[in-house]
């Protein structure tokens, strides 16, 4: 299944200036593991050494928020994902 993943801006010196990407997958996981082996230098930047998704990101599902650590999250044909920093003020 095809699953469009917008790419921010500060990562796209890592996807050689590519705002939008097509990879398949089932579920978040999947869509970002498939985005990593296109865009190999993206790994570091997405994940730590625990692999899990860096504290400092969440992913959106059609323009709604999850949890950043939900990769398990299913998706279906067409769905769109955004990788976002997260943002704390006070």
């Amino acid at each position: 299944m095809s699953i469009k993943v917008n790419i921010p801006q500060f990562l796209q010196g890592y996807t050689d200036n590519v705002k939008t990407v097509s990879v398949k997958g089932n579920t978040i996981g999947e869509c970002l593991e498939a985005l990593v082996r296109q865009s190999p230098r993206l790994k570091k930047e997405l994940f730590g050494r625990d692999g899990n998704l860096r504290s400092y990101l969440t992913i959106w599902v059609n323009k709604e928020g999850t949890n950043s650590t939900e990769l398990t999250v299913s998706l279906k044909e067409g769905d769109e994902l955004d990788i976002l920093p997260v943002i704390i003020g006070g």
